[in-house]
């Protein structure tokens, strides 16, 4: 399996801005970095995600629900209000639908705490305006789900890629990991490296899932920059809501981007 070498994933600490990595004998440069310090949202990066009601449970999307908790964490809470599920969204895109930051390939990383409530997954993710382009799979653009915590009982992350729109055309190929450990209550890393090859999912510095050229069902590899998500959201796919365990968060330490050195 792939590492890389200097990832760290125990305890809280503070990354280095301008620190490049090595990854299979590879450079890559660091382009992208959040570490949630202070009281809010830095703009510049980042803005709340359109309010949109998700999934079959009947949920929204809050901006009050994705908060700064001055203690260098992002939070992207869940929670019931007057019995509709609310939740946090943010994105390196605007409301006015302008990328704030957005890349085609690269190493994509987050340090985060998953939620522990049942009915509902946190998400950190790729979109693009290409994702809706039908008849080229996913090489004009693509949905990428870097990891979604949608199974705090069984212990299972998913990885997919989403392509050729949402419609009667919508196609998807996806792969899990099934750790429980990552549902402990403690930080845990998860990544993409996304090259011409394909897509290479990691925990926690280790790879540990992928789609890519070497399967039969590989959709091709997107050339589309493309901006970042994280979100959380609730859905039967996450099991019934517990709200005994409610509110509840995903807490995110950092958000990493770097591009390979060619």
């Amino acid at each position: 399996m792939a590492t890389l070498s200097t990832l760290s994933a125990c305890g809280k600490e503070k990354m280095p801005e301008n620190s490049d990595i090595e990854l299979d004998g590879k450079k890559y440069q660091l382009t992208f970095y959040d570490d949630f310090e202070g009281e809010e949202l830095d703009k510049s990066k980042w803005d709340h995600c359109p309010e949109y009601e998700r999934s079959d449970y009947g949920g929204k999307w809050q901006d009050d629900m994705a908060v700064l908790d001055g203690k260098g964490n992002l939070l992207i809470k869940v929670d019931t209000r007057n019995g509709v599920p609310v939740s946090g969204a943010v994105r390196t895109r605007s409301k006015r639908e302008r990328d704030l930051f957005a890349q085609a390939q690269g190493y994509f990383e987050i340090k985060c705490k998953l939620q522990s409530a049942t009915g509902c997954w946190g998400a950190f993710w790729l979109m693009c305006n290409g994702v809706s382009s039908v008849g080229n799979k996913a090489t004009d653009g693509a949905e990428i789900d870097i990891f979604e915590s949608y199974d705090v009982n069984g212990g299972n992350i998913n990885h997919a890629i989403h392509y050729d729109g949402y419609g009667e055309y919508h196609q998807s190929v996806g792969c899990t990991t099934t750790n429980k450990n990552l549902y402990d209550g403690n930080y845990h890393t998860f990544a993409l490296l996304w090259n011409d090859d394909g897509y290479y999912f990691y925990t926690d510095g280790e790879m540990v899932n992928k789609i890519d050229k070497s399967q039969a069902n590989f959709p091709g590899s997107s050339t589309v920059p493309s901006y970042l998500k994280i979100t959380a959201e609730f859905g039967s796919w996450g099991g019934y809501i517990s709200k005994a365990t409610l509110p509840d968060a995903l807490v995110v330490d950092y958000v990493k981007v770097y591009k390979e050195v060619k």
